[in-house]
């Protein structure tokens, strides 16, 4: 369980002071090798702060270092497109590009098809935007007797609960008994909402307001 608890360390509408250093006339800029249009890329995520460049973290859990993003903040949507490249001094990240063009998303997030919340689509490792998929914040898991069991930690003490589906889905654990009730706000992501009485730290994440979302993880990018 020492895996859970990340944290976010960009706040919301802060403006990444490393994308400056990645401006133009930067070496941070040309720091790949591109071969043609193939390495070409369009991507839409949430800023984060890496070591040196902007983060990106897409729907799919997929983190993108931004050698060259001028001008995002940390929290905020963006679509970028540019050119991947195989070596970055931008140290973070699943997938470097050195970014031609930036602008910032402002659709409004879509809802899942019949927005259900069932047995397929909770299940996975999940993490807060701009969170590490290798460092999830929860793990849903089917158990022996055919239910939905959720790993995580409350407050920083490693705790296990269950999934509730149906009408009213919610994270539920006792000693002492915490509902926390949750919904599909976009494709892959799972909004979980305060339990009652006091915010309570989940995976790290203080669920207050109108909760946290985090973002369903690609296989290939949860540790093993």
């Amino acid at each position: 369980m020492t895996r859970y608890g990340l944290k976010f360390c960009a706040s919301v509408a802060v403006v990444c002071s490393v994308v400056a250093a990645c401006g133009n006339n930067d070496p941070y800029i040309d720091d790949g090798e591109a071969t043609g249009p193939s390495d070409e890329i369009t991507v839409t995520g949430v800023i984060s702060q890496g070591q040196r460049c902007a983060l990106m973290t897409a729907d799919d859990g997929t983190v993108y270092s931004l050698a060259g993003a001028q001008g995002v903040s940390a929290g905020h949507r963006y679509e970028i497109s540019g050119l991947r490249v195989e070596e970055s001094v931008c140290v973070d990240g699943d997938v470097h590009i050195s970014v031609s063009t930036v602008s910032e998303d402002f659709e409004p997030p879509a809802t899942p098809e019949g927005s259900a919340i069932d047995r397929d689509y909770v299940l996975g490792a999940w993490t807060h935007r701009g969170g590490d998929c290798a460092r999830p914040d929860f793990d849903v898991t089917s158990n022996t007797a055919g239910g939905q069991v959720v790993e995580t930690a409350l407050d920083g003490a490693p705790r296990t609960g269950y999934v509730r589906l149906g009408d009213a889905p919610a994270f539920i654990f006792d000693q002492p008994l915490r509902e926390f009730p949750l919904e599909a706000r976009r494709a892959e992501s799972l909004a979980v909402l305060p339990a009652d009485g006091d915010p309570v730290s989940l995976g790290g994440q203080t669920i207050t307001g109108d909760g946290v979302v985090f973002i369903k993880c690609a296989e290939e990018f949860v540790e093993q």
